[in-house]
């Protein structure tokens, strides 16, 4: 492993001559955090123990109050980031903080009560004996796939309503709705099973496109038992639009807050700068087959071999400011009927 730069000596100086462990509540599973928190021990002196929730972490901030141990959040999903600062359960992190100015405006809190750290993209899967090389997601509704079929997984998944929130935000209500008729259209069966399962569907033939984010692929590509499944499938970067008037891939993130029961508040903002150096950056990304989030940190070997892509830029505070009207949308057109 890199050595990891200390980005503020004296100020982690300070905090280990005032040691105090950290807790973090998270839904990616502890072997994806470990190296990071064992490289901030070493660097800090800080314990930090990662407690893994499926599910139900704002619940359950809400439930324990100001008698919650835990310090930090780390979730993937806007939307679950949103929920937990209206819920009221997220400290806001000072203007200042060291790291934050490093992550473009669009991925980070307006007023600092969240920060992503990653970003995945919302990506469309081919046969990887076909001849499709690029598509917008405008391409995946119309009748290019009206045999072959689309699949996805239940159209209310977070990861969904984000892609939904997103189209919403750039094209407006009636385009969407219009848009999801064409998904409706050209499903190749029930919305059903998880991302990688959308994969596995285009590999074995039983549709001709799948949408997923885009890290499963390398989740299959690095494991020896999925790794063929992953080849039958090719990724391709879909656009909201095409040509000139193309407005990107759809992003999502997985993010970092402070929470506003924690007593350890230099230490916790502490770990938060550690995540936005290089090199955790570097590390986080990769284990995750995610996108660092700074600027001029380059991606895994493995993401990069996916080729170049152009991201939206919509803010991610808009999109999540849409997610409520995304999944009426997508009851009312029976996307999972």
């Amino acid at each position: 492993m890199k050595k990891l730069i200390v980005l503020a000596a004296a100020s982690f100086a300070s905090l280990s001559a005032a040691q105090a462990d950290l807790t973090v509540y998270s839904n990616r599973q502890d072997f994806l955090l470990e190296p990071l928190l064992d490289a901030f021990t070493d660097q800090t002196g800080i314990e930090v123990t990662s407690v893994f929730l499926k599910s139900g972490i704002v619940e359950r901030l809400r439930t324990e109050g100001a008698l919650s141990p835990a310090d930090l959040i780390i979730t993937t999903d806007i939307s679950r980031l949103e929920e937990a600062r209206e819920q009221g359960v997220l400290a806001t992190l000072p203007t200042d903080l060291m790291g934050l100015e490093r992550v473009p405006d669009n991925l980070k809190h307006a007023e600092n009560q969240w920060v992503a750290l990653t970003t995945r993209a919302r990506v469309a899967y081919v046969p990887a004996d076909g001849d499709i090389t690029a598509l917008s997601y405008q391409d995946i509704a119309g009748e290019q796939f009206a045999q072959s079929g689309l699949c996805i997984r239940n159209a209310q998944h977070v990861y969904n309503i984000g892609l939904v929130a997103g189209y919403l935000s750039h094209y407006g209500e009636d385009a969407t709705i219009e848009w999801l008729e064409g998904l409706k259209n050209n499903l190749a069966r029930t919305p059903d099973g998880n991302d990688r399962a959308q994969i596995r569907g285009v590999g074995s033939g039983e549709c001709g496109v799948a949408l997923s984010n885009s890290y499963y692929y390398g989740v299959m590509l690095s494991d020896p038992q999925q790794e063929a499944d992953a080849k039958r499938a090719q990724l391709i970067f879909p656009t909201f639009g095409s040509g000139e008037e193309s407005l990107g891939t759809h992003i999502n993130v997985s993010g970092i807050a402070q929470t506003a029961a924690s007593d350890n508040q230099a230490q916790a903002q502490a770990f938060i700068s550690f995540m936005l150096s290089d090199e955790a950056q570097a590390i986080y990304a990769e284990v995750n087959h995610e996108y660092p989030v700074v600027p001029g940190v380059p991606a895994s070997e493995l993401v990069a071999s996916w080729g170049e892509a152009q991201f939206d830029d919509l803010n991610l505070t808009t999109l999540a400011a849409n997610r409520v009207l995304a999944s009426e949308l997508i009851d009312d057109v029976g996307l999972n009927d």
